[in-house]
């Protein structure tokens, strides 16, 4: 599927996509996401198969969106906080664990 070859196809590599591709593919995880779940609900392996592969690229997008000043240095925390809880999720998601932060500081979770 489209959403597996941004990454991992030759010339699809992380580093050879552009800010718009890394962008696509986060859009096409998202939509993925909303349609399967309506059909498998709740925190599951797909589900964190998913969501650990696409954070990479939302990672690798948020650098790129503060080294290029689009995003301030505020709103690169939170949105690394926000890619850090759901590879948490993520994790559990695969190892068919519950998942609870047990902690709220980003230093302590990563």
């Amino acid at each position: 599927n489209l959403f597996s070859l941004y990454g991992s196809a030759p010339g699809l590599q992380l580093q050879q996509l552009s800010p718009a591709q890394i962008e696509r593919k986060v859009r096409l995880a998202d939509e993925y996401v909303e349609v399967m779940d309506k059909v498998d609900p709740g925190l599951t392996a797909w589900k964190g198969q998913i969501y650990y592969e696409v954070n990479r690229f939302k990672i690798v997008m948020n650098m790129q969106n503060l080294q290029a000043h689009k995003v301030s240095i505020d709103q690169f925390v939170k949105i690394l906080e926000e890619s850090v809880t759901e590879l948490e999720e993520a994790v559990a998601g695969i190892a068919g664990e519950k998942y609870s932060v047990t902690t709220t500081s980003l230093r302590d979770r990563v």
